[in-house]
């Protein structure tokens, strides 16, 4: 089981200061050891144990303890997502779950003469989608392209992870030489 948990822990990225997850699944079952309390506390970091499922109170621990990383079952997500969508009031803190470049990010091909703007359509996400779906927007006028036509996915992955465009931003790239 140790050895599972150091598997989990070296294959997340951004994991080496330590995992902060909640553990709601059942520690009697191999799942809720491994990922609830082996996985934290191999990578150095901690395990914020609750005594079951409750998406509130998962989503309070998320905010008050910075949790990176949680696992659940498809249905816990969506109740999550739910509670996150149906929000009146302060949304909770989640900043600390995408702070290993998972925020999304688009790329947007424009036609010549276009007069559509990045501004724009970061401001339509920002109205239309939940705050932790608006992605950095950055238009482009040609994607990058193997020799065999299709579109190479790496690159724009790459100057996303390195920081070239911050998330929550907008901007309007050269076309590609």
């Amino acid at each position: 089981m140790v050895y599972t948990a150091t598997a989990i822990q070296n294959g997340m990225p951004g994991a080496d200061g330590g995992l902060v997850s909640p553990c709601f699944l059942p520690v009697f079952r191999i799942a809720g050891e491994n990922l609830g309390i082996l996985a934290p506390l191999v990578s150095g970091g901690t395990s914020v144990l609750l005594p079951r499922w409750d998406a509130v109170t998962v989503l309070d621990a998320t905010g008050i303890y910075r949790v990176t990383t949680m696992a659940g079952t498809v249905e816990n997500y969506l109740e999550l997502l739910g509670l996150l969508e149906a929000a009146d009031g302060p949304r909770p803190d989640l900043s600390s779950l995408t702070k290993r470049g998972q925020r999304p990010h688009a790329y947007v091909r424009t036609v010549p003469g276009s007069t559509l703007i990045a501004a724009s359509l970061y401001e339509w996400a920002v109205e239309a989608m939940a705050p932790y779906k608006v992605p950095g927007i950055e238009l482009v006028e040609v994607f990058p392209m193997t020799a065999t036509g299709r579109i190479r996915k790496t690159e724009p992955a790459e100057r996303a992870r390195a920081g070239a465009l911050p998330p929550g931003t907008a901007s309007r790239t050269r076309p590609a030489q």
